[in-house]
């Protein structure tokens, strides 16, 4: 093609992707994630009731149901702020299968363990995934005696339960420009959807490393910035992010 033969074109691609940067292959912390000294893990409360968490890989799950017995979801669809705790959410199909994926040959006895995830045999758990039998039926995660099994119900022919997952896939980051690019020389603040889950924190931008909850930063120059971010939910469990901020050119 022609327009890979002019040199001109070639350098301002060349330099158009080098403006961006790439996360690194290693995701490991450039220091150890020291604790915060005012943050400490306390029960969840929803709705007036106290719950704690079970890890089950990079996964958080409450440890007992909100629901025990479900009703009717006109649309179908369960709202994840009416059932759940802020941030947590009623699993998809989709959700379960990459949880059981990671767990591999113990993923039964987690979910059923006492100091696992606490579910009980014999029950039916709402996926807020739609089911092919019925206009409202919905595929639940069954565990029988010794398996799990997503079966296709209508609501109302079974007692099921609710147990809500705190995904941290789902995590993001927010800026104080409402996620629009960035001004060039103008301080914002930077901070993550999950905070109030970890115990410890570091972040690092431009090579610069903050170990608190929430950053203040201005850019002096524009292009892409990567933005690393390690947050420490428990001893065993460390989360990794990466993605880039985008920073103006300087405004004539």
């Amino acid at each position: 093609m022609k327009i890979f033969s002019n040199p001109i074109i070639i350098l301002f691609l060349i330099n158009m992707i080098s403006s961006f940067p790439f996360c690194p292959e290693s995701k490991e912390p450039p220091e150890e994630i020291t604790k915060d000294s005012t943050k400490k893990i306390s029960p969840i409360i929803f709705k007036e009731k106290e719950y704690l968490t079970a890890q089950t890989g990079s996964n958080i799950f409450l440890n007992k149901n909100t629901l025990e017995s479900i009703g009717l979801a006109t649309s179908g669809y369960y709202d994840d702020r009416e059932y759940c705790p802020e941030n947590f959410k009623i699993p998809t199909k989709s959700d379960y299968e990459s949880i059981i994926s990671e767990l591999g040959s113990n993923a039964y006895s987690i979910f059923t363990k006492a100091d696992g995830l606490n579910m009980t045999k014999g029950n039916y758990y709402l996926t807020n995934t739609k089911g092919s039998n019925h206009e409202y039926s919905k595929l639940f995660l069954y565990l029988d005696e010794n398996s799990l099994q997503f079966i296709d119900k209508h609501p109302f022919h079974i007692k099921g339960k609710i147990r809500c997952l705190l995904s941290l896939k789902e995590f993001k980051y927010t800026t104080s420009a409402n996620n629009k690019d960035l001004d060039l020389n103008v301080k914002s603040v930077i901070k993550n959807n999950f905070s109030k889950y970890f115990l410890g924190y570091i972040w690092k931008i431009d090579e610069k490393i903050f170990k608190t909850e929430t950053v203040e930063y201005s850019f002096s120059k524009s292009g892409g910035h990567l933005v690393e971010f390690w947050g420490k939910y428990s001893d065993n469990l460390k989360f990794y992010f990466c993605d880039f901020i985008y920073v103006n050119k300087k405004k004539v």
